[in-house]
């Protein structure tokens, strides 16, 4: 498969140059965990030194700030989704928060990585294209259909709202919600 080509020793050398070479390249943002499966993702289709000037060009135009000390730009886009979520479907939003769900909690595992931990392939792949084209917007467009799609019961204890941030997603192989 397409992570095979990073699921090796070359594939690991290669995503550390990337990210070291990120690193040194914009050094106030440095390095940040989330980064790994944005690259990593990036390096299953393009060439190394596509692949680094796709994270600066992303990480610098699409989402400043994310990934910046203060991460700015993720607390902000967090508010933004919020309240998206409370005027446009707040009987979702209250599913999440009756399980105690923070929407911090939501924005670690969906929009810092960008959705890498979490899409299919093919359909994280066509949400990228669109998000390349449209910004990133699309991030909190994403966010929201895949907090609609997410059942109440999903959400009953902490242990399940964790398997639904960090899998729930693996249903949408059909990228047409998006």
């Amino acid at each position: 498969g397409q992570n095979s080509v990073i699921n090796n020793e070359q594939g690991i050398e290669t995503l550390e140059r990337v990210l070291g070479a990120f690193s040194v390249y914009n050094s106030r943002i440095g390095y940040c965990q989330a980064m790994n499966c944005v690259a990593a993702h990036m390096l299953c289709n393009l060439g190394e030194e596509d692949a680094f000037w796709l994270l600066v060009s992303i990480v610098q135009e699409l989402v400043p700030e994310y990934y910046g000390p203060k991460m700015e730009g993720l607390q902000a886009h967090t508010t933004v989704l919020e309240r998206l979520a409370e005027r446009f479907m707040p009987e979702t939003l209250a599913k999440f928060n009756n399980a105690g769900v923070p929407m911090g909690l939501i924005a670690a595992h969906w929009l810092l990585p960008l959705f890498s931990m979490t899409l299919p392939p093919t359909t994280l792949y066509r949400m990228w294209d669109v998000m390349l084209l449209d910004g990133s917007k699309v991030l909190l467009c994403s966010a929201l259909t895949m907090m609609r799609g997410t059942p109440a019961d999903s959400l009953s204890d902490f242990q399940d709202v964790m398997s639904v941030l960090q899998h729930g997603a693996e249903a949408y192989y059909d990228a047409t919600p998006f």
